[in-house]
């Protein structure tokens, strides 16, 4: 399947989530039923519609959330104690990284790794949906980031849009590793045995890499914070995540 580089996207990006899935999701959840019940209440009953809207000092904050908490519980809104309640918005988990893709240098890596963004592919011989959404983050070390096993999840797989693995790019072997954020394409070790596995660097030179890996994106100045965040998150020496990261949302650049 030949790339045709002129119909690719220059830019897409990859939105982390670091945390727990359920209790991230339990602290949105939470909040809502805050927000909502005040919209609803919270004038009747002498606060803010809107938990945003609670001023004055800690002492003060503090003791009108125990005071609407309280309320909360015994309100027919909380369907007898079921729903939980939350006043403070949950802290940002997610993590926006857009990426430059290197069209002229790799264009068939690049239109692999368009195919997995946008999802819709469904594996020759997985016969599973080749997407990163939801896809966890399987490796992150001092020096990098390795996602993309849309097989099995946990870096022992991986396949391409085109089925099985295919070969490296030259201008993609030729790229260096010498700056934060360089995109490659993970292997087996050996040469042209690329699938869906990519890695994004997380320090300014990793030269080892050099002409082994196919690099074909870089993470954009302006995302590197975010980058570095994820990694000084959830980074261990051997490699396993020591907190969740999974990809939530993936696509393109307008």
């Amino acid at each position: 399947m030949a790339a045709n580089s002129s119909k690719l996207p220059k830019s897409v990006y990859l939105i982390f989530e670091v945390g727990d899935p359920n209790e991230i999701q339990s602290q949105a959840e939470s909040y809502t039923n805050c927000v909502q019940f005040l919209r609803k209440h919270g004038a009747e009953l002498g606060f803010p519609s809107h938990p945003d809207e609670i001023q004055g000092d800690e002492s003060i904050v503090n003791e009108q959330i125990d005071t609407i908490t309280e309320l909360f519980a015994t309100h027919p809104f909380s369907d007898k104690g079921t729903k939980k309640l939350r006043c403070t918005k949950p802290d940002d988990c997610r993590y926006r990284i857009d990426i430059d893709l290197f069209l002229d240098a790799a264009p068939k890596t690049c239109q692999n790794f368009v195919g997995m963004i946008q999802g819709g592919i469904i594996g020759k011989e997985s016969k599973k949906l080749l997407w990163y959404k939801d896809c966890k983050v399987h490796r992150i070390e001092e020096q990098v980031i390795q996602f993309g096993d849309v097989v099995k999840g946990d870096g022992s797989a991986g396949e391409s849009i085109f089925g099985g693995s295919f070969n490296d790019e030259k201008g993609g072997l030729a790229l260096k590793h010498g700056q934060i954020g360089v995109v490659g394409m993970a292997n087996s070790g050996r040469k042209n045995t690329n699938t869906s596995q990519v890695y994004i660097t997380t320090v300014e030179s990793m030269s080892h890499l050099n002409g082994k890996h196919v690099i074909f994106g870089q993470v954009t100045q302006g995302c590197i914070p975010n980058l570095i965040k994820v990694r000084d998150l959830a980074a261990s020496k051997d490699g396993k995540p020591k907190i969740d990261v999974f990809i939530r949302e993936c696509g393109i650049v307008p």
